[in-house]
């Protein structure tokens, strides 16, 4: 599917500004987004294509991939704890999740990248499958030790101490988008 064709498609089915003021309404718009792309499909591969959008449209794809890489990272730490983003991805995941707040985000990004270091042992494997599958009936926990898990608990708390600054961020992006 051609990225414009993706933007109105999700353009036509996501709420207005004034609908979307807090993280439930982000939740629908990942919901609409899901609809048109499929389960975790990123907007992040149509990169080349959006330099060719016009202004307005570009602000759209900007606003949803910004609202998409933050989604996955912080709903994974949600449900499972910042540990399980490490454990669970594939290298190849949590590279395209480290890129994506790379650029859309510098302070998760540095959590992220500090996360990262401490998780170093998990990331021993192919590319493109996670450490569980790699390594069936090998706990994380026991591999990182008990210093690696202490500060990944420490970076997980920081990035609960920004969770609502987050949100708040994308949902201006997103209105913005849509002004």
């Amino acid at each position: 599917m051609e990225l414009e064709s993706i933007l109105r498609e999700i353009s036509d089915e996501t709420p207005s500004a004034t609908d979307v003021t807090d993280v439930s309404g982000l939740s629908y718009v990942i919901d609409i987004m899901e609809g048109v792309l499929g389960y975790d499909k990123r907007l992040c591969i149509y990169a080349q294509d959006a330099e060719n959008l016009p202004h307005q449209r570009r602000k759209l794809y900007d606003a949803l991939r910004h609202l998409q890489a933050v989604w996955y990272f912080l709903s994974d730490i949600a449900n499972d704890g910042l540990l399980s983003v490490f454990y669970n991805g594939s290298t190849i995941d949590i590279e395209q999740t480290k890129s994506e707040l790379q650029v859309w985000d510098n302070t998760l990004f540095k959590y992220f990248s500090q996360a990262q270091v401490n998780a170093s042992k998990l990331l021993d494997h192919a590319p493109d499958i996670n450490f569980v599958t790699a390594n069936p009936g090998i706990n994380p926990f026991e591999v990182l030790g008990d210093e690696n898990l202490a500060e990944i608990e420490k970076i997980e708390d920081q990035i609960e101490s920004v969770r609502g600054a987050t949100w708040d961020r994308a949902v201006a992006m997103y209105h913005e988008a849509l002004v």
